[in-house]
């Protein structure tokens, strides 16, 4: 009996083993998210709906370069400290960048800037994000290409009616992961820090596991596996003795 209901564990694992294998990877998903609010996203956060690795960022700093500037460009940590920054004289057009992730080292680059650290980190989901402060000007991301997947949209933040602030949801990869595309801050009236911004913000969302509803059916796949060895091999031992 011991050994039966062993057996029967172990044929459920492996019946559970073989029906994850037959489930495909997804592919790369883009997703809008109109209505997603920075409350929102504080709320997945807190709900562990999704884990928080690092942030990459983009944002209008002081509009210069010198001593005295503040960066304009950074690879944060979880508390928005940054762990390298750049400074970017002005961003009077779009620039080229691109975010590379092998796992364990970071290197964000946009115009002749080239940011790099090491985190390692488990991602398997990036929020990107737009803002814009009421009347301060706007912020667009276009022309993102994720892993080879192009993204045909745009991700853009005005301001024009009050704080403004856009989400993009990738997901359906994991690391390595390489994403390229160009950004545009365009300022006015006095905007400085993060009053206009965007973030990269990658993590993990925790994967799904087997319900409950779903185990018994998943043990039985295994019985039934184990019963028909089972009689295969009763066959064999009565050709056997035949």
């Amino acid at each position: 009996m011991k050994n039966f209901l062993a057996g029967t564990l172990i044929a459920g694992t492996l019946a559970i083993s073989s029906l994850m294998q037959a489930c495909p990877a997804e592919a790369v998903t883009f997703e809008s998210l109109p209505l997603l609010t920075d409350n929102d996203f504080r709320d997945l956060l807190n709900s562990g709906d999704f884990v928080e690795s690092f942030v990459v960022e983009g944002r209008i700093g002081t509009g210069s370069s010198g001593i005295h500037s503040e960066r304009e460009l950074g690879i944060n940590n979880l508390l928005g400290q940054p762990l390298v920054a750049g400074q970017l004289a002005n961003w009077a057009s779009p620039y080229n960048f691109s975010l590379m992730f092998d796992g364990n080292n970071i290197t964000y680059k946009l115009d002749n800037q080239t940011l790099t650290t090491t985190v390692g980190a488990k991602v398997n989901r990036i929020l990107v994000r737009t803002f814009a402060q009421s009347g301060k000007g706007n912020v667009t991301l276009s022309d993102l290409v994720f892993n080879g997947e192009v993204f045909s949209g745009l991700l853009t933040s005005d301001g024009a009616g009050g704080n403004d602030v856009s989400y993009l949801n990738i997901t359906g990869f994991s690391t390595p992961f390489t994403l390229t595309g160009k950004a545009l801050i365009s300022a006015n009236n006095g905007a400085a820090r993060s009053q206009l911004a965007y973030q990269f913000k990658a993590g993990f969302s925790p994967e799904p596991i087997p319900t409950p509803a779903l185990l018994p059916g998943l043990i039985g796949m295994g019985v039934a596996v184990l019963r028909k060895k089972q009689d295969e091999e009763d066959v064999e031992a009565v050709a056997q003795d035949a």
